[in-house]
């Protein structure tokens, strides 16, 4: 069903035709300028007739729909003149004389409703019905000369009426201009803005207000002293850096279509495709464009899928110890288990996630100077099940290392080759449906003084990296610290590599700095509440035995019950080793992680399972 808004003007009526109501207010006014012949800056649209006008200034991508136009309706169009009248007439194969006295009639009856009209001067940038400071009060033939009139800004700012320009009555007027329309500020005609740890007493100096502030009264310049100061980071989160793309797009579009831009991009692929159905011998002795790889571009990804990464001193400070006390030079690692939540408001990072870790876990590992070697862990599956039942996941891993730095790196190493690539595959692991991860990685490097302070450092590697170790692009390196493309074999193709806008060789060793995004460490707020009251119990990796279980025990045993036994080694022991009974086990992390008690029977069949194992 078409949509139709009739249109009046001096020479009679026009019919507008739409698909639907959804057609912007853009498109009605191109179609009347096509049957008017008046062009879009000289339009003035006015829902009642022109000797009581109502006129429209909706934004040019608002529907027909929003603006409460309803199928059929007149609108009244002002603003012709007689050239465009003329100019009408001709397109329409001439008008009757009777016609053209209506019209001039008509026009200087819209001439006298349409708002005032400036002369323009060859610095505006508005259109015809606008004003500013360059054309306000300008007299026809003086574009080019500077006025000076009445001030209306704050202090400690200059204008075109009290420059120095004006005083000395120059000709030419200052480059420096704004040139928007009086009603507006811009930044060049702001006053200074005082920053907001200046404090009340210096803002209300800088931009002085009548407000009662005795009285809890303040204005918008009093309350710049208490705005937050907005973080700046060098990477936007990714709910963010989406909702921009889409900003592209969304005036082209209505609300319910959807476009490259409006939706989250799709990862690439580097494995060419050995079915390739394009007519040709299949590889080695054919190849496409269709089939082949793409070319892989090293750049800095713009965006981070986690933000900030928190952990309580209480998490991290047994495994720090145990590997500084070791006085090895080892690499180590341990999972990190927590939960992902939006950053707090406090933060004013609006869009970005947080993943606050709540307990480790040190799986089996071969442990050497440059690297660290996963074993298969034949407890992974209870670990992973107990996880999940306190409401907790896998968020990350945390590694240890000594200072790498050299000429060849250009300074410091924030992450290696090996370890780049093994938290590729981690965050290829642990993806969400559209194949992004919010796995970060966490690096301890030990510090020169024995009394120094070890700082994390948290990272994740980007999408392209991600992608590239997935599909075996990359190849072990002889520098543990560079990254390599692998040499393809025979009868096999691999993407070409691009970094730094030059292709590498295969085989070829890189930094992987633009593969490396970082990511903000620190403490937990003080509104996050931990699982877990300690992590103390040794973990699996350090074969604990029911002696020292029943030690720990003793030690806590002040405590209740559930509150005794809140720590995941811990819990991570009783599962894995099947201490008690499945059933206990499942009610007892239930009751850690709802921070409540266990039911009177529950109690009862827990002690007499610690009683019957000799562990109270």
């Amino acid at each position: 069903m078409v949509f139709v808004i009739r249109v009046r003007d001096p020479l009679g009526m026009h019919r507008l035709v739409f698909p639907s109501a959804g057609a912007t207010w853009a498109e009605l006014q191109q179609q009347v300028e096509d049957v008017t012949k008046l062009p879009v800056a000289l339009q003035l649209l006015s829902r009642a007739p022109l000797h009581k006008p109502e006129y429209m200034e909706p934004r040019g991508t608002d529907t027909l729909q929003t603006l409460k136009l309803q199928n059929g309706d007149v609108l009244y169009v002002a603003g012709h003149t007689d050239a465009t009248l003329k100019a009408q007439g001709a397109a329409s194969g001439g008008a009757a004389s009777a016609a053209s006295s209506s019209a001039a009639a008509g026009s200087s009856g819209a001439a006298a409703a349409a708002p005032k009209k400036h002369a323009l001067t060859p610095r505006c940038n508005h259109a015809p019905h606008g004003a500013c400071p360059h054309c306000l009060g300008v007299e026809p033939g003086t574009e080019n000369k500077a006025v000076q009139g009445k001030c209306n800004h704050g202090p400690h700012t200059t204008c075109i009426h009290c420059s120095k320009t004006v005083k000395e009555q120059t000709k030419d007027l200052p480059v420096w201009l704004c040139n928007h329309p009086d009603t507006v500020f811009c930044p060049k005609c702001l006053p200074p803005e005082p920053s907001p740890e200046m404090g009340v007493a210096a803002v209300a100096k800088v931009l002085p207000c009548d407000c009662d502030r005795s009285k809890g009264q303040e204005c918008s310049r009093c309350l710049a002293a208490h705005t937050r100061p907005t973080i700046k980071v060098d990477k936007l989160p990714f709910a963010r850096w989406l909702d921009e793309k889409k900003g592209l797009c969304k005036f082209k579009h209505g609300a319910n279509t959807t476009c490259a831009m409006c939706i989250p991009p799709e990862l690439p692929s580097f494995v060419g495709k050995k079915d390739c159905n394009k007519g040709h011998q299949p590889w080695p002795h054919g190849v496409c464009l269709s089939c082949a790889p793409p070319n892989a571009t090293i750049r800095e990804q713009p965006y981070r899928h986690c933000d900030t990464v928190s952990m309580s001193p209480f998490v991290a400070t047994p495994f720090i110890q145990a590997w500084l006390n070791s006085g090895s030079n080892f690499q180590r690692a341990a999972i990190l288990f927590g939960r992902y939540t939006d950053e707090p408001d406090e933060t004013n990072n609006p869009g970005a996630i947080r993943a606050t870790v709540h307990a480790l876990y040190e799986p089996p590992q071969e442990n050497a100077k440059d690297f660290v070697r996963f074993l298969r862990d034949p407890h992974e599956g209870a670990i992973h099940a107990l996880a999940a039942r306190l409401g907790i996941e896998v968020v990350g891993w945390m590694v240890t290392t000594v200072e790498r730095s050299g000429d060849k790196y250009g300074g410091k190493v924030v992450m290696s080759g090996l370890e780049v690539q093994q938290a590729a595959r981690f965050q290829n692991r642990y993806k969400n449906a559209l194949g992004y991860s919010r796995f970060v990685t966490v690096v301890l490097e030990k510090p020169k003084d024995a009394a120094g302070n070890v700082e994390p450092r948290a990272y994740q590697v980007s999408d392209l990296a991600v992608c590239l170790e997935r599909d075996g692009v990359f190849a072990k390196a002889a520098d543990p610290n560079m990254l390599c493309t692998r040499v393809p074999k025979q009868g096999e193709m691999v993407p070409s590599v691009v970094y730094k806008d030059r292709p590498l060789l295969p085989g070829a060793e890189f930094l992987p700095d633009e593969f490396i995004v970082k990511v903000i460490a620190s403490a937990p707020g003080a509104g996050e509440t931990q699982v877990f009251r300690r992590a103390e119990f040794p973990p699996l990796a350090a074969q604990p035995t029911d002696a020292m279980l029943k030690a720990y025990l003793a030690k806590h045993g002040k405590e209740g019950l559930p509150a005794r036994m809140a720590d995941f080694n811990l819990l991570a022991y009783l599962f894995a080793k099947q201490v008690l009974p499945e059933k206990l086990l499942l009610e007892l992390a239930d009751a850690i992680k709802n921070r409540t008690q266990l039911s009177r029977e529950s109690m009862a069949q827990l002690d007499a399972a610690l009683i019957t194992k000799g562990l109270v």
